[in-house]
């Protein structure tokens, strides 16, 4: 046990450890015992999971549009990996975007599937589509989700 005393009252009371750990991490003084009561006290409420729909929308509408309007000139790789050829999009996403930001790629397949070499060639392609020529080369599919272009096997 530890013992603490209320910056308010000056009362003392007996916490746990843990709860002691937590208080030491608590907002500033303010009420006390709801920071006995809630350790993890946020100053600003939770998201409600309507706003979390919202915002996962908003990161999928914005990632679609990227994928949609930013236009990669050339696009020519031959016999090249196709995580070498992913790591190339991901760049050339963060240089056209106007924001830098680009987009993140996940990879849910294996390594080996990754090491295979790709042949493409094109010009003035847009985003979705340059990625797409790469997924279906390898028999693999992708998907817009949580700000992220997801590549997985086709299913």
């Amino acid at each position: 046990m530890v013992i603490t005393v209320s910056p308010l009252s000056g009362a003392a009371n007996a916490v746990d450890p843990d709860i002691a750990d937590a208080l030491r991490h608590a907002p500033p003084p303010g009420d006390f015992t709801s920071a006995l009561l809630f350790p993890r006290f946020e100053p600003f409420p939770a998201k409600k999971p309507e706003d979390e729909d919202d915002s996962n929308k908003t990161e999928k509408f914005q990632l679609q549009s990227k994928l949609l309007h930013l236009r990669i000139p050339k696009l020519f790789f031959k016999d090249t990996s196709s995580r070498r050829i992913f790591r190339w999009i991901a760049e050339q996403s963060v240089a056209l975007d106007p924001q830098h930001q680009g987009v993140a790629f996940v990879f849910e397949v294996d390594d080996k599937v990754l090491d295979q070499p790709v042949s493409v060639s094109h010009q003035d392609v847009p985003l979705d589509e340059a990625i797409r020529y790469v997924t279906e080369s390898l028999d693999l599919r992708f998907d817009a989700e949580r700000g992220s272009v997801m590549i997985r096997p086709r299913k």
